[in-house]
């Protein structure tokens, strides 16, 4: 095993993938869209740098990670829920099943992680004139 090196590590930048959703990237770039639960327990911190971004669509934004709970999908509690557009954990575990199979055995019980973040900025925030009205030719010529 190698040394340490003798200066200071810095923590990584982590990522955050969101679906190719208009509204959903509409409402992060606007400051509307904060929370992100995700399935298993994730290992990001507060303070801690996001890059969130949509593999299938040409975006991304920075992001600082505010606050993070381990939980279950029982466990999330109603306002969590409605933050991230859900009405029920029930119907929160339905929605997410559409994301593929590894989504289709979680039950009630399954762990969960809630991120919140702030501070969303960069290029696609500060210059939202560029993007809206350009999708169609940016996801063109992302192919």
């Amino acid at each position: 095993m190698a040394d340490k090196p003798a200066h200071e590590m810095r923590d990584p930048v982590y990522g955050l993938l969101i679906a190719p959703e208009t509204g959903m990237r509409d409402a992060i770039h606007h400051g509307e869209k904060t929370i992100s639960i995700r399935e298993g327990w994730r290992d990001y911190r507060p303070g801690a740098q996001i890059l969130i971004a949509c593999h299938l669509a040409p975006w991304a934004v920075m992001a600082t990670v505010s606050e993070v709970r381990h939980t279950t999908f029982r466990g999330l509690t109603p306002k969590e829920l409605a933050d991230d557009g859900a009405t029920t954990a029930e119907a929160f575990l339905e929605d997410i099943r559409r994301f593929g199979a590894r989504y289709e055995k979680l039950t009630l019980d399954s762990p969960a992680t809630v991120i919140r973040w702030t501070d969303v900025r960069g290029y696609w925030v500060d210059n939202k004139s560029v993007y809206y009205g350009n999708e169609v030719e940016l996801l063109r010529s992302a192919k």
